[in-house]
């Protein structure tokens, strides 16, 4: 059997603690979904990630599978959006993860940040086929629970990030482009402030409804009056994008028009939202 040096088994063993397999036994397995990774990717190379299943992540590094997976090419550009892994290459790797740890019919989302990308990787049971249909209808409740996990699991994330690794096919190639010789601070604060959820928590009854930054921005220039076109052109976004954060924040706080909407707004102060 293939071995995996110390250093990598050590940080897998920190990386899939009882703490993540707690927060996704919690809130994915009501939803069917049995496997989760958290992964961040430097476009130098350098990762970190967390996942509910350590026994997977080192099997993917000993038989070194980013050699194959489609998101793990550095040279790579990768657009925000879902993807599901029935459609994606190197699928040995999946074949591996279903025939031998009971993972499959997953889908990775990913989300483009200025110097890295964040994917994030759901999965099931081989059983469990009729969880693709959740994915394509509640694609929100993924979304959701990043948030959740990006503001629940903020030391976790702050753990795995300090002791950051790079893939082995990296290291030389950090190596020859003198990558490393820069301060190991290099970028910190900009990863940090764009792993911070940019979200609120609405206050009084609906204290337990999170809005993301935009759609606050969409609430309070509708508390002020605004319509959606005047709303786009105040965000400079489009009304069809402002349309759309307007039907989130109703789905949110079971409005079936604006005007409840507006109704149940007026009761929340602005300086909360």
């Amino acid at each position: 059997m293939k071995q995996l040096d110390t250093r990598m088994s050590n940080y897998l063993r920190l990386v899939s603690n009882e703490d993540v397999q707690t927060i996704c036994r919690e809130k994915l397995k009501p939803l069917g979904i049995t496997y989760f990774l958290y992964l961040i990717d430097l476009k130098d190379g350098r990762r970190f990630l967390l996942t509910n299943n350590g026994a997977w992540s080192e099997h993917y590094f000993r038989y070194k599978y980013y050699n194959v997976s489609h998101f793990a090419d550095i040279d790579k550009q990768y657009n925000t959006g879902s993807y599901l892994w029935s459609t994606l290459d190197g699928q040995a790797l999946y074949q591996d993860a279903r025939n031998y740890f009971n993972i499959d019919h997953g889908i990775t989302l990913v989300n483009k940040l200025k110097n890295a990308y964040e994917f994030v990787y759901f999965g099931t049971t081989k059983d469990n086929s009729n969880i693709i249909h959740l994915y394509l209808n509640h694609l929100d409740l993924l979304n959701q629970f990043i948030l959740y996990f990006r503001d629940k699991g903020a030391p976790l994330i702050k753990m795995a990030k300090d002791n950051m690794i790079a893939l082995p096919t990296m290291e030389k190639k950090q190596t020859e482009n003198n990558i490393l010789c820069f301060s190991g601070n290099i970028n910190k604060q900009m990863l940090v402030s764009e792993l911070l959820p940019n979200k609120y928590r609405l206050s009084s009854i609906y204290n337990n409804i999170v809005i993301t930054n935009r759609e606050a921005d969409c609430v309070k220039w509708l508390k002020l009056g605004k319509t959606a076109n005047e709303i786009s052109d105040l965000l400079s976004i489009s009304k069809r994008t402002v349309d759309t954060h307007l039907e989130n924040i109703k789905r949110k706080l079971g409005c079936k028009n604006l005007f409840q909407l507006g109704y149940i707004i007026s009761q929340i102060g602005t300086n909360n939202i």
